[in-house]
């Protein structure tokens, strides 16, 4: 069995992403804390931009942007094997780039920002209320209410997509420009062999 080595970089790296993940929790539930005792006080809503953007204040019983309303068991379960899944996808993707590991942390500190909600704020099992307070209006289309939980989500999964597909290591991008390097290096030798031989019949 292949032994599994942590290095330095690794460590420091497993740091900073538990960092931005605190921190995103953390500024989440600060932010739902100001939004319920605005909304108490008579201040919600307040427009920020007419007809796109308001401050306002929801309690959401469904997921993230207000879907699948009701269902607390399905999402107690997607939530109790997505935060152990991003942990170990955190870690067998150490080496391959750090912008997929910062989506990944930024997918996890979502899920656990309205898992909190869900987990403390209802009556029942894991059927609390996740408080939104971010309104986007676009004129009639995509309206929605969310949380500083569900852009950390969102932005975690386009981010993580984007590694994917361009910044890290194993990127297809990366992946592309290999193969393409290695195909020139193959071509080299037959184009110099041809012009050596070209020479020779000139001679």
């Amino acid at each position: 069995m292949k032994k599994i080595k942590l290095t330095k970089k690794n460590l420091i790296l497993f740091a900073l992403l538990a960092a931005t993940a605190i921190a995103i929790v953390v500024l989440d539930q600060i932010t739902k804390m100001m939004a319920v005792r605005a909304y108490e006080d008579g201040k919600l809503p307040v427009t920020v931009i007419k007809g796109v953007l308001s401050i306002s204040y929801l309690e959401n019983l469904g997921g993230a942007f207000g879907g699948m309303a009701g269902r607390h068991v399905l999402f107690f379960v997607l939530t109790v094997l997505a935060l152990p899944a991003f942990c170990v996808l955190i870690f067998f993707r150490r080496n391959s780039g750090n912008a997929g590991c910062f989506a990944v942390a930024m997918m996890f500190a979502g899920t656990v920002g309205n898992a909190i909600d869900r987990a403390f704020r209802g009556n029942g099992f894991f059927n609390g209320g996740v408080r939104d307070f971010i309104a986007t209006e676009c004129f009639g289309i995509l309206d929605s209410v969310f949380n500083v939980a569900d852009i950390s989500l969102v932005a975690g999964v386009a981010l993580f997509a984007a590694s994917l597909l361009f910044f890290d290591k194993d990127s297809l991008l990366a992946d592309a420009k290999r193969k393409k390097s290695a195909a020139e290096k193959e071509e080299q030798p037959h184009t110099e062999r041809e012009d050596d031989g070209g020479e020779s019949g000139q001679n």
